[in-house]
C-alpha cells in the first residue's frame, strides 16, 4: 500500500494513499509545487508459521524472538506446546492442523515452517498449505531427501502441479554444515531473509497499527531519511500521546528528545514538525548515540 504523508503545504498533516506525482523511489521525501511529502511503501508485519514444536522448532521460535518476528505455532501435542516453552508466541494452536490452517489469515507477506514429527503431519500441512486462496511469501519443510520426495511425490498424486512445489523450500536452510538444532534455525532463518527481506519497504508493527486507528490525539513519529548507520530504517515509526508511546524508532537518547518533541507539540497543537539529527560522533555523543550519519523524523498529528 503507498501512503503519502504531507509534511508542508496546503495540505499539511494530511495522509492519502495516492501519489500525486511520479515518483522514482520509496521510501522518499519529495517537493513538489510547494508541497512536501513523505511517500513510502507500506506492508503487514512479516509474520513466522511454525508447524511442529519439537527441538529445531523450539530454536527457531528463540531466534525469532530475538529478531522481533511475530510467531504463531501449531502443535497437536500439548505436552510439546505450551505458554511455558513458548512465553512469547503471538499464539499457540494444539488442535489438528487441516482443520486450523484455513483459519489462519495467512498472508503473502508470511513465512511458514513445515518441521513436525513424521511424513504424515508434514504432507498434511503442506497440502492445506499449498491449498490456501493466498501463498505465503516462504514455505519451508524440514526432513532428508527422501522424506521431502515422499511428500512430493504424494502431493503429486493428489493432483498438486510439479512447478507449484517449486515455490517450497525443501530441504529447507541454507546449505552449510548444520547439526544442532540452533545451528539448523540459524540456516533456515538466513533462508527465510534472503529469500523475504525487503529494501524500501515501511513495516508498522500490529500495536502501532492498531494505535494509529485509534488514537485521536497523539502523534505519529516517522523516520524520513537516513544517511549513515542508525538504530531502524527509513518508514520505521512510533505513536506518541500524553502519557504513551507505542512502538519504537530505536530507543536511546534520538528516541527520547522525539518523544519530548511529541508531547510539546500536543502542548501547543502543532500539526506537522521535521526534525534533523546530525549524528556524527561529536554530536551523536551530546544525545547519547553510538551510531553516526543523520537521521530525519517527521512528528505529524493524528
Amino acid at each position: 500500500m503507498i501512503r503519502t504523508t504531507y509534511l508542508k503545504g496546503k495540505r499539511e498533516g494530511i495522509r492519502e494513499y495516492k501519489l500525486p506525482c511520479d515518483i522514482d523511489k520509496i521510501p522518499s521525501v519529495y517537493e513538489k509545487n510547494g508541497e512536501r511529502f513523505f511517500v513510502e511503501n507500506i506492508e503487514d508485519p512479516h509474520r513466522l508459521f511454525i508447524f511442529g514444536a519439537g527441538h529445531v522448532a523450539k530454536a527457531l521460535y528463540d531466534l525469532a524472538c530475538f529478531l522481533d518476528i511475530q510467531t504463531i505455532v501449531s502443535e497437536d501435542r500439548e505436552d510439546f506446546l505450551n505458554a511455558n516453552r513458548f512465553p512469547n508466541a503471538m499464539r499457540i494452536i494444539t488442535s489438528d492442523f487441516d482443520k486450523t490452517i484455513p483459519e489462519l489469515g495467512i498472508r503473502n507477506t508470511d513465512s511458514v515452517v513445515i518441521m513436525t514429527r513424521g511424513h504424515k503431519d508434514d504432507y498434511v500441512v503442506l497440502k492445506s498449505i499449498l491449498s490456501l486462496s493466498e501463498m505465503p511469501g516462504y514455505i519451508g519443510m524440514i526432513g532428508s531427501k527422501s522424506k521431502v520426495a515422499y511428500v512430493f511425490n504424494s502431493l503429486i498424486d493428489e493432483g498438486f502441479s510439479k512447478e507449484k512445489l517449486k515455490a517450497v523450500h525443501a530441504p529447507v536452510g541454507l546449505p552449510f554444515d548444520t547439526e544442532t538444532p540452533s545451528e539448523i534455525a540459524l540456516s533456515i532463518m538466513a533462508e527465510i531473509f534472503t529469500t523475504r527481506h525487503k529494501k524500501g519497504v515501511s513495516v508498522v508493527e500490529e500495536k502501532t497499527k492498531k494505535a494509529l486507528s485509534e488514537i485521536k490525539n497523539g502523534i505519529e513519529v516517522i523516520i524520513t531519511e537516513k544517511h549513515g548507520s542508525g538504530p531502524r530504517e527509513v518508514g520505521t515509526r512510533m505513536v506518541v500521546t500524553k502519557d504513551s508511546v507505542i512502538g519504537t524508532i530505536g530507543g536511546g537518547s534520538l528516541e527520547a528528545h522525539a518523544i519530548n518533541d511529541a508531547r510539546e507539540m500536543l502542548n501547543n497543537n502543532i500539526n506537522v514538525l521535521e526534525k534533523h539529527y546530525s549524528m556524527n560522533n561529536n554530536d551523536a555523543s551530546s544525545i547519547g548515540m553510538v551510531c553516526g550519519g543523520d537521521c530525519n523524523l517527521a512528528l505529524v498529528k493524528l
